[in-house]
C-alpha cells in the first residue's frame, strides 16, 4: 500500500466511516431509530427491510442490502436496516463475542449504504424469547410495514433461533409479505463472513481482511501517558489482531498520524515504536491497521513514519 499523502486520507477516511451518520436519531419503544431527512416510519407505512447484526458490515453484507434496493428501487418502495444493539452474540453467548466494530461504528457504517432507515432494537435476554412470529408482525409490525424481508440464508432469528428463511417465507405468505434467503457471496471458494474475518484478522492477514471488509480495519482505543510511553487500551470484547508490529494510522483531534505499533493481543493493548515522540493528551482515539511488519519490512517501515500527519476534513475520530 502506498504511503503517499493522499492515500492516507482515503485510507483514514474509509475506516473512519467519516461519511456516515447524517441520519435523525429517535427513540421508540424498544429501539432506536435513525431515520433519513424526509423519510417516515409507522405500522402502516411499507418498506423493504434487510435484518442482520451487521457485524464489520461487510462485502457480503453490502451484497445483501444491494439485492434489497434493487427491490426498493423496482417497486419505489423505501428501504429499512434492522439491527440489535448490542449485538445479539453479546447476550446469548458466555464467550468473547470478538466484535468487529463497537455497536456505534455498526450503525454508523450501516448509515454509509443510505437507508431511508435504521431500526436498532434495544438487545436483552428477555427480548431474545421472543418468538419470530411475534418480532416479524409485531415488534418490527409496529414500527414498518414490512412488505418484503430480505436475509442471508444461514440468519436465524427469534427465541432459540426457531426462525430462519423458509419459516419467514411461510409466515410471508399467511401475512402479506415476501421473504428472501439469500445465497452468501463467496471468494476464493469460501463465504465471507464476520467469522471468517476475525479468523484473517487473528491470524494477522490484514490484506485479504481489507479485500473482504473493502477498506482497513479500525478500531477505537483508550491511549495514555506513561514512564514506558503511550499506552494504547482496546475494548476486550473486540476481536484482537495477531500480535506483532504493525505499520498504522492513529487519528486523533482531527488529524491522522502514521506510526508503528506493537500490538499485544493478550493483553489487548499496543504501544508506539514509531515516532519516538507522539504528542497528545489522553484521550480516545482510532486505530487503523495497514500491514503486520516484518524483519524484512524495514526500508517500508522507515518509509512510513516519515510522512507527516494530516489534518482530516470532517467527524468525530476520537470516541
Amino acid at each position: 500500500m502506498s504511503g503517499a499523502p493522499m492515500d492516507i486520507a482515503r485510507i483514514a477516511r474509509e475506516a473512519l466511516m467519516l461519511d456516515g451518520s447524517g441520519l435523525r436519531t429517535e427513540r421508540v419503544p424498544g429501539a432506536t431509530l435513525y431515520v433519513r431527512d424526509g423519510a417516515a416510519y409507522g405500522a402502516e407505512i411499507p418498506y423493504v427491510c434487510v435484518i442482520g447484526a451487521f457485524d464489520g458490515l461487510h462485502l457480503g453484507h453490502r451484497a445483501l442490502i444491494d439485492a434489497a434496493r434493487a427491490e426498493c428501487e423496482a417497486r419505489s418502495l423505501p428501504l429499512a436496516l434492522v439491527t440489535f444493539v448490542p449485538d445479539p452474540s453479546e447476550v446469548l453467548s458466555k464467550r468473547n463475542p470478538r466484535h468487529l466494530s463497537s455497536d456505534d461504528d455498526r450503525v454508523r457504517s450501516l448509515s454509509l449504504v443510505d437507508p431511508d432507515l435504521i431500526i436498532a432494537f434495544d438487545f436483552t435476554w428477555d427480548f431474545s424469547r421472543n418468538s419470530y412470529e411475534t418480532f416479524t408482525l409485531d415488534i418490527l409490525g409496529s414500527i414498518v410495514k414490512p412488505v418484503s424481508i430480505h436475509v442471508g440464508e444461514d440468519f436465524t432469528f427469534g427465541a432459540d433461533g426457531a426462525g430462519s428463511p423458509s419459516d419467514i417465507s411461510r409466515l410471508g405468505i399467511s401475512h402479506g409479505f415476501t421473504a428472501h434467503g439469500h445465497a452468501l457471496v463467496r471468494k476464493d471458494g469460501d463465504a465471507i463472513s464476520s467469522t471468517r474475518i476475525r479468523r484473517l484478522l487473528e491470524e494477522g492477514d490484514l490484506d485479504e481482511v481489507r479485500a473482504l471488509l473493502g477498506r482497513c480495519h479500525m478500531m477505537r482505543a483508550s491511549i495514555t501517558s506513561g514512564r514506558q510511553g503511550d499506552l494504547f487500551t482496546f475494548d476486550g470484547r473486540s476481536c484482537m489482531p495477531a500480535s506483532g508490529d504493525y505499520a498504522c494510522i492513529i487519528a486523533i483531534d482531527g488529524f491522522a498520524t502514521p506510526c508503528i505499533v506493537r500490538f499485544d493481543s493478550a493483553s489487548c493493548s499496543a504501544a508506539v515504536v514509531a515516532p519516538e515522540t507522539f504528542p497528545h493528551h489522553d484521550a480516545t482515539c482510532s486505530v487503523i491497521f495497514i500491514r503486520l511488519l516484518s524483519d524484512s519490512d524495514d526500508s517500508f517501515s522507515r518509509m512510513w513514519v516519515e510522512q507527516d500527519k494530516i489534518q482530516l476534513e470532517i467527524g468525530e475520530v476520537g470516541a
